[in-house]
């Protein structure tokens, strides 16, 4: 949008010189989504939804978790492109969006403004025994053993069966 100004007449004759300005919209900065799981075997990115012009500057703060000896800290993120939008190395605690700077102006934080990151739990197995049989015999069908997983899936499970070979590996547990 552009705006202008136009020689004035009055009773002076005074004649104001034309210019114009163009308004910009103010920049705005979310986090995609307000949680997120983590795993403990790779990096995790949180990603950043921008809009305005490249470059931003983005300051989050962040809290780490409880069991994390850490205090908060503040920091300060310098994105070149929307699509490189990332919190990157998440770790387990509270991030909060606190300003977002384009390459003309000052801009307003959306919601979702706060992540909150948690460690997924370790995945677990555990069976119940109390109905398996004490023998079972050479050739027979195989006792059927109830399982329980625990976690997110999919797990992938591996045993070994002292009488027969080889190892047995199940995966892909949903």
């Amino acid at each position: 949008m552009y705006f202008s100004t136009q020689d004035v007449p009055s009773d002076n004759a005074t004649t104001v010189p034309q210019f114009s300005v163009k308004a910009r919209a103010r920049p705005t900065v979310a986090f995609q989504r307000d949680h997120m799981l983590l795993s403990t075997i790779r990096n995790e990115t949180a990603a950043l939804e921008l809009t305005g012009r490249a470059p931003w500057a983005v300051t989050v703060t962040f809290v780490p978790d409880a069991a994390a000896d850490e205090p908060p800290s503040r920091l300060s993120l310098n994105v070149s492109s929307a699509a490189a939008a990332l919190l990157h190395d998440v770790r387990p605690g509270r991030y909060e969006l606190v300003s977002v700077h384009d390459s003309f102006c000052t801009g307003q934080v959306l919601e979702p403004s706060r992540l909150v990151a948690n460690l997924a739990p370790l995945p677990t197995v555990s069976w119940d025994l109390s109905g398996a049989p004490s023998a079972v015999c050479l050739g027979a069908t195989p006792a059927a053993i109830p399982l329980t997983l625990t976690g997110r899936g999919p797990w992938h499970l591996t045993y070994t069966d002292t009488v027969r070979t080889p190892t047995f590996q199940a995966e892909n547990f949903y």
